[in-house]
């Protein structure tokens, strides 16, 4: 952030969902609750909120992260991070698959090599083996 760099260290609290269900009071009470039990201090410097939406009719998802720096010399320093990305982009194409395949087969196939020079190495040893 502007203020400083945050580790991933710190409090977490995660808001009810319950899919195809009324939770906005369920969420309600848990940020009231927050706010009654004094969650954020003198002591904080920074208020993370993270969430995800869905478009599935542009095939999209968005990847968003709201931060409030609160800094000791007082007052808020606001941010918005947003990643949207095209859903198609998140299924491997036939190509990739393919290029993967053959990667995976390409380094059995060196480890493999390898056990065997390992194995030639041991059964005439390493001044035989090297001296050849």
């Amino acid at each position: 952030g502007q203020g400083g760099w945050y580790s991933g260290g710190g409090y977490v609290v995660g808001l009810p969902y319950l899919p195809y269900n009324n939770t906005q009071d369920l969420a309600r009470q848990a940020v009231l609750r927050l706010r009654d039990d004094r969650w954020i201090d003198q002591q904080t410097r920074a208020v993370f909120v993270d969430f995800n939406l869905v478009n599935p009719a542009q095939g999209t998802i968005i990847v968003a992260r709201l931060l409030a720096e609160l800094p000791a010399s007082g007052g808020v320093l606001p941010r918005m991070f947003l990643r949207i990305v095209r859903a198609e982009q998140l299924y491997p194409t036939t190509r990739e698959v393919l290029n993967l395949t053959l990667e995976v087969f390409l380094l059995v196939l060196i480890i493999a090599y390898m056990l065997v020079e390992i194995r030639a190495l041991r059964r005439v040893g390493a001044g035989a083996y090297f001296g050849s």
